[in-house]
């Protein structure tokens, strides 16, 4: 979270207008209280990177607050610690729907917006 936090205020600092999501609310809203105490502009949403609602939702908020989405960092993610022959498969299961899934379905609701912006000249890239 630290380097979440960090990056946020830079981003702020600098004069962007920052859209947080992170499954609990309680950091977040800290953070977002900080940024908007010291002139910057912030807000956030409850959002888990396994459910792709969660950040269709969180791009759609981006949108409708300040009217474009101009960067996305999606950077949640989970380790999970343990020796492959414990077979402890929940747990590599929810490796891969955090790390992997949540960022495919970051990129997945992002592009949509970025190709409607003109941001993406070719599309194909992805």
């Amino acid at each position: 979270m630290e380097l979440v936090r960090a990056t946020a205020l830079m981003l702020a600092k600098q004069g962007a207008k920052v859209v947080l999501g992170a499954p609990g609310s309680e950091r977040l809203v800290e953070l977002v209280t900080r940024i908007n105490k010291n002139a910057g502009e912030a807000v956030f949403a409850v959002a888990d990177g396994r459910h792709r609602d969660d950040l269709v939702h969180l791009v759609k908020l981006a949108v409708d607050q300040y009217g474009r989405l101009d960067v996305i960092i999606s950077n949640a993610g989970v380790n999970e610690l343990s020796c492959m022959d414990e077979l402890d498969v929940e747990g590599r299961e929810e490796m891969v729907d955090v790390n992997l899934k949540g960022t495919l379905y970051g990129i997945a609701a992002a592009i949509r917006v970025f190709l409607e912006q003109g941001s993406v000249i070719e599309p194909g890239i992805f």
